[in-house]
């Protein structure tokens, strides 16, 4: 959510392509979203969707790994989101799919610098 905010921020028009799902962090799988399968039908416009999860492995990333392996609709997650991914998705929110996740894997690369 505070990444959101800091895209909203910077981005206002191009920030309202994004679905926030609220995620407490004393939540396990058993305390998903239950209804993340409504709202992923409820957001697909027939293009599919990209979810932004934070760490691979971790209880969102399993839940919605698995979501996309029983859902009807078109979900592609990419994970290590950082504000730089998130950035660089909404700058390219147009493009297809299968683009956009090339874009956000990039984007989550190259906002990471050793100097």
């Amino acid at each position: 959510e505070s990444m959101y905010q800091v895209a909203e921020g910077i981005m206002p028009e191009k920030a309202k392509s994004i679905h926030i799902v609220p995620w407490s962090l004393s939540a396990g799988a058993k305390h998903a979203p239950e209804n993340l399968e409504i709202i992923i039908e409820g957001i697909d416009q027939g293009d599919g969707v990209l979810i932004l999860t934070d760490i691979c492995g971790a209880t969102p990333y399993n839940v919605v790994k698995h979501l996309t392996q029983i859902t009807e609709n078109e979900v592609r997650v990419v994970c290590g989101l950082n504000l730089p991914m998130l950035l660089r998705v909404l700058n390219y929110i147009e493009k297809p799919l299968e683009q956009l996740v090339e874009v956000a894997s990039d984007g989550g690369h190259r906002g990471i610098v050793v100097e």
